[in-house]
């Protein structure tokens, strides 16, 4: 029996599949529970011939084609090939802690019944020695899902921070947005909002790897449109799954991705990309603020409607809030 299915799309990751599929290798006595599903995305360099090097020693890996469509496409796609009772979905260029899987399968074991484990990612800075862990619980907690998610006390964004009953995808409301990034934006949300039983776990079992080249350090005017796009998918499932008497405290946390599409894109303003984009999109954007805003107090909606109508100014005025981040 196949206890714990391992989705991992390769796409360019030559310098770091080998030291991820090691990881694997070394993590677990036993590999028979498990399967590690490589979805190859229309990779260009030589990192399926480090797989197919791993393949044929471990013959639990199982390789899917397909042309480069992106992360999203690639998850769900090892998704609709997973036989396993619970899914972990792992990054190409990232790798597990010392003894995760052997953690991994012992917490499954113990915790048939819940619906979905969440664990804080070990960031892992190539230029620098300083790691650390991005959430802090002082104990092992079991929650129901919504209620975590409520208290945003932990980072809803990044897939491998959860570990997932495969029964949560029966739903059609569990997916990742194909064609964007910050796709987890989405996902981690309707994820937590849709688990009843959740483990939330204070040790790490991941490293999440940190450097330069990475998407989320290269951003374009694509990340501003990615976000209002993600709002919009969430704001669908807001009105159609979320319960009446809960959906004030959930716009009040998606309300966020709208305002994000401008403060991540700091550096484009003025430019004609952002100029552009604020033409498409900021009658939109104004809109749906104003729609909600009465939750907040006067001086964020000041603030707030300031940055959408003049970002510069904005970033003037409150340059040292601005850099401390939202």
């Amino acid at each position: 029996m196949i206890l714990l299915s391992l989705i991992i799309p390769v796409y360019n990751v030559e310098p770091y599949i080998g030291q991820c599929l090691q990881s694997i290798a070394d993590n677990s006595a036993d590999m028979s529970p498990i399967e590690i599903i490589i979805v190859n995305d229309g990779t260009r360099d030589s990192s399926m011939d480090i797989v197919y090097r791993y393949s044929d020693t471990f013959p639990n890996i199982h390789i899917v084609e397909q042309d480069n469509l992106g992360l999203s496409s690639a998850r769900m796609t090892g998704l609709k090939e997973a036989v396993g009772e619970w899914v972990w979905f792992v990054d190409s260029d990232d790798y597990l802690c010392s003894g995760a899987l052997n953690t991994i399968l012992g917490l499954i074991k113990q915790e048939i019944a819940a619906d979905l484990m969440v664990f804080p990612l070990l960031w892992h800075f190539i230029n620098d020695t300083k790691d650390f862990i991005d959430y802090d619980y002082s104990e092992t907690q079991r929650r129901i899902g919504k209620d975590v998610l409520r208290e945003q006390k932990i980072p809803v964004w990044g897939a491998p921070r959860y570990l997932i009953n495969k029964r949560l995808f029966s739903s059609s409301d569990l997916f990742f947005p194909i064609g964007l990034i910050h796709e987890d934006e989405y996902f981690g949300r309707v994820l937590l909002y849709s688990a009843q039983e959740v483990i939330v776990h204070r040790k790490p079992v991941y490293c999440y790897r940190q450097s330069d080249a990475s998407i989320m350090h290269n951003q374009t005017i694509r990340t501003s449109y990615d976000l209002v796009s993600i709002y919009k998918y969430l704001s669908s499932f807001c009105d159609s799954t979320v319960d009446i008497q809960d959906r004030t405290w959930f716009r009040s946390q998606i309300i966020g991705l709208l305002l994000e599409s401008y403060t991540k894109n700091e550096m484009l303003y003025g430019t004609p990309a952002f100029r552009k984009f604020r033409k498409d999109c900021q009658g939109y954007i104004v809109k749906e603020y104003r729609k909600h805003c009465l939750q907040f107090n006067k001086n964020r909606i000041k603030a707030d409607m300031l940055l959408l109508h003049t970002p510069v100014v904005y970033r003037t005025l409150f340059s040292l809030y601005y850099k401390k981040g939202r």
